[in-house]
């Protein structure tokens, strides 16, 4: 037998007279240090308590805050045992607090208090400011800036004339100001629709880093300041006319490869734009269903 077989290795391995077992020395890169483990058995309930909150403060200077799960599997103890809710265990342990370690119903009312703080100061935060401050998402806790203030029992109105307060820079109250604004807008319309192109709200306000209802009420009085007639196309319209013309390529196409138009959907009077886009035949009669995609 081999002696590096492993039925030769196997047979190497004794039992002693003594009962200890003698095996091969593993290299020390291998060999696997006992678990350690917390005795508490001889503890009560108190020192327990101080222990998970000395070994939460040690967490927090490791930039980790510990879970339920961690304490369970490091000390076979039960959170719930010793503190309310996880927020409780860290907070007796002086840990800061988001406001996303709460359930959904204390957060919100974290968030109501926050308003109610900020409102006796004549502070109204808007959606992205809440976000930013509490480090939440909005969406988790309410449906809309309104409802929140709803919930808060603060007049909305107040709020809404805090937003515009905030777009209006006091520079926009300024008549030169306003006026070189307008006419940059006008500008700009007039440069792009020389190119085919008309100009949106956003793609303004973008491009010139401007508010613009703080110059017009819509988006024709721009045009008209512009002197330009605003026929922007619907892209509605403008998305049935590209499938009319498309269509129509890969009919000729299609029949330049021989193949016989059946049915074309958006010609059809009985089943108008519906089921595949075109149905057609091969030379031997055999039918293809068709399907126009335009990216």
């Amino acid at each position: 037998m081999a002696e590096s077989s492993p039925a030769y290795w196997l047979r190497s391995v004794y039992i002693s007279s003594n009962r200890q077992l003698n095996t091969p020395k593993l290299d020390s890169q291998f060999q696997i240090e006992p678990k350690k483990s917390v005795n508490l058995m001889n503890t009560n309930k108190n020192e327990k308590i101080q222990m998970l909150i000395d070994y939460a403060k040690e967490c927090c200077k490791n930039g980790h805050k510990p879970t339920k799960k961690e304490i369970r599997r490091k000390f076979h103890l039960e959170i719930y045992n010793y503190f309310e809710s996880i927020p409780d265990y860290h907070k007796k342990a002086g840990i800061i607090l988001s406001v996303r370690s709460y359930s959904k119903e204390e957060a919100k009312k974290i968030i109501v208090e926050f308003l109610h703080k900020n409102a006796k100061n004549e502070y109204y935060p808007t959606r992205k400011e809440i976000e930013k401050e509490l480090n939440i998402k909005f969406s988790t806790y309410f449906k809309d800036l309104k409802d929140l203030y709803n919930n808060a029992d603060i007049d909305y109105d107040l709020v809404k004339q805090n937003i515009r307060n905030k777009i209006l820079t006091p520079n926009t109250y300024n008549p030169s100001t306003l006026s070189e604004q307008k006419k940059s807008v006008q500008e700009l319309i007039q440069q792009k629709v020389k190119d085919g192109y008309y100009p949106s709200v956003h793609y303004l306000q973008h491009e010139l880093s401007l508010s613009f209802y703080n110059l017009y009420d819509d988006i024709f009085g721009a045009y008209k300041d512009a002197g330009i007639d605003y026929e922007r196309i619907s892209p509605i319209i403008l998305g049935k006319k590209k499938e009319l013309a498309f269509t129509q390529i890969v009919k000729e196409l299609l029949q330049k490869m021989g193949f016989t138009i059946q049915r074309v959907s958006i010609e059809s009077e009985k089943d108008f734009n519906r089921n595949s886009d075109m149905a057609v035949l091969d030379s031997n009669g055999k039918k293809f269903l068709v399907e126009i995609k335009a990216y």
